[in-house]
């Protein structure tokens, strides 16, 4: 039975742990980074105002030739550039406004979408776009740019990078991704990731099939997160003026969901709960279990559950009965993790011998109480959670629960 028990436990593990998948839009990150990377061609020249090797040309246009030739249509030429990182960040920019309903379908959130630069303080980033001879900020590497008042964001440039360019673009859920074309081609490997809480640009490990080299370091690196619910349509879902939008282009950081684990959603989430006994015993019994059914509520102000359990111990010639009204209040970790403790109140029965007689006085004969703590891990829609107990009916106790999000709001 020992072997049961640990087999069960290394399951819960196994699967709390590695559950973030790519989706597709990540694949359409990885896959801009790529396009950028094929039609440029570092210059160390332009770079360094000076004579210097060129870094290897990793990605080239030969290698989606038959997509470059389809997407240029009846002009039969694509054009291509040797420069340096703003032009790949302009290239790949100017990508995706070409695509703008494309990419929305795959997950980008209304037109967030932006070139990404930095100076010479790698903890602070300036989101712009392309402006037009007349419309624009200044003059960036001869281009015409437009920046705003609330540009600039607090957040921490990948690799420390400074005097450099990328992309950034929000997922639907809220989450910031971004990618470097420049360092793609570089180095032959797609280089993006996403933005955590903590205000940091996070590298992810990319997919194969979007690299033209794996080195082996890039199996320590994190895979993306998964994509969570959808985001509400921001006050400017329909506009196209940049400067109203970049108002909505808000990087959700651990100070800002400190309130909620799910920053500005609403909802409710049901789960079904199988508390059972491995401190004493054999454990696993039916004759020494609970079951339950909880209501998250989950809101920036207060995520708590209230839940109603059922607890039953026939062992020992016991026949011990009990309901128990319980509430747990929930602490996140971060956007897919969060802790809980709680614990509740409820009605005793020993229905063995003169059942309505308790035991002791008259009040705690009948007192069903407990106290809990454990984890939830968020899977999208779906939630896992695990925790261990203490109640007066069967002692210690380790618990199971699946929950699935009934509406958002």
């Amino acid at each position: 039975m020992k072997g049961v028990k640990k087999s069960v436990l290394i399951f819960i593990l196994l699967v709390l742990c590695p559950c973030i998948f790519a989706d597709d839009f990540t694949d359409a990150v990885q896959d801009l980074g790529m396009y950028a990377a094929c039609i440029g061609t570092y210059s160390s020249t332009e770079a360094g105002g000076g004579w210097n090797d060129d870094p290897h040309d990793y990605y080239t246009p030969q290698d989606m030739a038959s997509r470059l030739a389809k997407e240029s249509g009846s002009q039969t030429k694509t054009n291509t550039f040797y420069g340096v990182c703003f032009n790949y960040a302009e290239a790949a920019f100017e990508y995706v406004n070409r695509y703008v309903a494309w990419y929305q379908s795959q997950g980008m959130f209304e037109r967030q979408f932006w070139i990404a630069g930095v100076q010479q303080n790698p903890n602070q980033i300036e989101l712009m776009v392309i402006g037009t001879k007349n419309d624009y900020s200044r003059m960036q590497n001869g281009v015409p740019v437009k920046t705003y008042p609330t540009s600039l964001r607090d957040v921490k440039t990948h690799d420390g990078a400074t005097s450099h360019a990328w992309i950034w673009i929000e997922r639907e859920d809220g989450v910031w991704f971004w990618v470097d074309p420049t360092w793609t081609d570089n180095l032959g490997y797609v280089v993006y990731g996403y933005v955590n809480q903590n205000a940091e640009e996070i590298q992810c490990r990319p997919d194969r099939n979007y690299c033209k080299r794996f080195p082996d370091t890039l199996e320590n690196l994190p895979l993306p997160p998964v994509m969570g619910p959808k985001q509400v349509p921001s006050q400017t879902a329909n506009s196209t003026n940049r400067e109203e939008t970049i108002k909505d282009a808000n990087v959700v950081t651990k100070k800002k969901i400190s309130d909620s684990w799910f920053g500005e959603y609403y909802g409710v989430v049901l789960y079904a709960d199988i508390p059972f006994s491995i401190f004493e015993g054999d454990g696993f019994k039916a004759d020494n279990m609970g079951y339950s059914i909880d209501l998250t509520s989950l809101s920036r102000y207060l995520s708590m559950t209230i839940g109603l359990e059922y607890f039953i111990n026939l062992q020992d010639d016991n026949n011990l009965h009990s309901l128990v009204l319980k509430s747990d209040f929930m602490n996140p970790i971060n956007q897919n993790l969060s802790w809980y403790w709680g614990g509740g109140l409820g009605l005793r029965f020993d229905f063995s011998n003169d059942w309505w007689k308790p035991k002791t006085n008259p009040f705690l004969g009948w007192l069903a109480w407990e106290v809990d703590a454990g984890i939830v891990c968020r899977l999208s829609y779906f939630f896992l959670k695990f925790g261990s107990s203490y109640n007066n009916i069967i002692g210690f106790s380790t618990s199971v629960g699946l929950g699935l999000v009934l509406f958002w709001y």
